[in-house]
C-alpha cells in the first residue's frame, strides 16, 4: 500500500538533513525539557521548516492526498482543482508555494517512489512496476527514474539491496 505520508516524510527528511549538515552549534539557549525554544536557522532549514507548515493549507491537502490515492491515473489538472474548489491556475500556483514543485512533478515523484517500492519490495521487473504506476511507456519510466534517483532502476535497486537501504 502507499504511504500516504510521503510527502511530510519527504519535508521531515530534508528537515533532520539540514540539521545533519549543521552539526552541534553548542548548548540549546533554553532547557532541554522544553518543546520549543528560539535559535537561528540558516535559510535553507528555514524554507523545509515553512513548507512543511505550510503544508497545513486546507485545499492543497486536500489536492495532495486526492494525487496520493490516484497517483497511477492521468492528472487532469482541472478536475483535481474543481475537487479542491479553486480554479486550474491557483491550485497551480498555490501548489508550487506549498510544494516547491507543480502537481505533475509533484505525481511524477509519487509514481517514481512507488515504482522503487514495488522493484525493492515485491521484486517486479522495472517495466511492469512503471506500468503498475501509471507509466504508459517503460522507456518514460525509466528515464524519469533515473533523473530522481541518479541511476537507472536495475542500478539503483542493486546498490540499495547491497547497502542494506530501505527503498
Amino acid at each position: 500500500m502507499f504511504n500516504s505520508n510521503l510527502h511530510s516524510t519527504y519535508e521531515i527528511n530534508a528537515i533532520a538533513g539540514r540539521q545533519q549538515e549543521l552539526g552541534d552549534r553548542g548548548d540549546a539557549p533554553v532547557a532541554a525539557d522544553r518543546g520549543l525554544f528560539v535559535a537561528r536557522m540558516d535559510e535553507a532549514l528555514l524554507d523545509a521548516v515553512l513548507r512543511m507548515v505550510k503544508l497545513l493549507s486546507h485545499r492543497i491537502v486536500r489536492a495532495i492526498e486526492w494525487l496520493k490515492q490516484h497517483y497511477a491515473a492521468p492528472l487532469r489538472i482541472e478536475q483535481l482543482a474543481a475537487t479542491v474548489h479553486m480554479s486550474p491556475s491557483a491550485l497551480h500556483h498555490r501548489f508550487k508555494e506549498v510544494t516547491a514543485m507543480s502537481p505533475l512533478q509533484y505525481q511524477k515523484q509519487l509514481r517514481l517512489h512507488e515504482a522503487r517500492r514495488l522493484i525493492f519490495t515485491d521484486h517486479i521487473d522495472c517495466a511492469a512496476a512503471g506500468h503498475r504506476v501509471g507509466y504508459e511507456s517503460a522507456s518514460q519510466s525509466s528515464r524519469e527514474y533515473r533523473r530522481l534517483f541518479g541511476a537507472p532502476p536495475r542500478t539503483e535497486v542493486a546498490r540499495l539491496r547491497e547497502s542494506g537501504l530501505p527503498a
